[in-house]
Order: C-alpha cells, then structure tokens, then sequence
C-alpha cells in the first residue's frame, strides 16, 4: 500500500522502514500511529460505558465478598467454642480448633484489606 511521508509528503510503500527521501522512520511512526488508534478506542469504550470495571476488580471484589462471608462464619464458630468451653476457648479439647479459628480470622482480615488495596488499583476513576 502506498502511503505518503509524514515528513516529507512523498509517495512510499507502507512496509518500508524508513523514507527513501528523507529517511524518517516510517515503521515507527506506523507503530505510533496504530497504539494511538487503540488507545483513542479504548477511551471510546470507556466514555460509552461508564461502569465497566476492568476483570481483575470484580474478581477481588468477589474475593473480597467470599472472605468476608468466611470471616464471618469463623466468628461465628469461635463464640460457640467459646460458649461451649464455659469461656475459656483454649482448654484442652478446644485449643486445636480455638488456634485454628484465630489464625484464619487473622488470615481472612489481611485478605479482605489486601483485596481492597488491589482493588482500587484497578478501579476506574
């Protein structure tokens, strides 16, 4: 395909690397030219819908919403080891479950917390 020099208006085929004129790199430019079209379409795509959110958000939001929801349940069970062990959790036949318990509550805050920092590295602003 013929194409003309953005430098110097003459006519050259589109898969030189550079001007046979004047030596401006064609390649380059063509390079440049086709990031900038998908960039112009991608900002398209987001003016026309204002509520899309990229996948990687709404998988750490689903993360996030399933940590929670085990967080939760976990807490749960603590107070009843806890009711069940006449208040003291870590007694003998509870101490596995009480240790157990804690380390995931532990574990499911971080998550949930790392899940929202990640999150809104993704968010659209």
């Amino acid at each position: 395909m013929i194409i003309n020099c953005p430098e110097c208006g003459k006519e050259i085929s589109n898969e030189s690397k550079q001007c046979v004129h004047c030596g401006y790199p064609i390649a380059r430019h063509l390079a440049e030219q086709k990031q900038k079209k998908e960039i112009e379409k991608r900002e398209e795509f987001l003016r026309n819908n204002p509520n899309f959110q990229p996948k990687a958000y709404k998988v750490f939001n689903i993360i996030q919403m399933v940590s929670i929801i085990i967080l939760v349940v976990c807490t749960l069970l603590f107070f009843i080891i806890l009711a069940f062990s006449n208040g003291n959790a870590f007694k003998d036949d509870f101490v596995f479950f009480s240790v157990f318990l804690i380390i995931e509550i532990v574990g499911l805050i971080i998550d949930i917390i790392i899940c929202g920092i990640l999150k809104s590295c993704f968010k659209r602003r």
